[in-house]
């Protein structure tokens, strides 16, 4: 729970900083596609495996 709090916080901090370099598209774009970032991170780090719903759920929210 503190690894997503934190990647939470670090996430929102990278938008503000990315917007203030970045047209605010390209900056949308980088947050959107976190999640599936995170999903990566957990299949090559803990081994898990996302249910295909879970996949047509990120391929809905990415995006955007």
């Amino acid at each position: 729970m503190i690894v997503g709090l934190l990647f939470s916080a670090l996430t929102h901090g990278a938008q503000f900083v990315a917007l203030s370099h970045l047209p605010a598209a390209t900056a949308n774009l980088a947050l959107n596609l976190s999640g599936i970032v995170v999903a990566r991170l957990g299949m090559a780090s803990l081994a898990e495996r996302p249910a295909s719903r879970q996949w047509a759920g990120h391929a809905d929210y990415a995006p955007g």
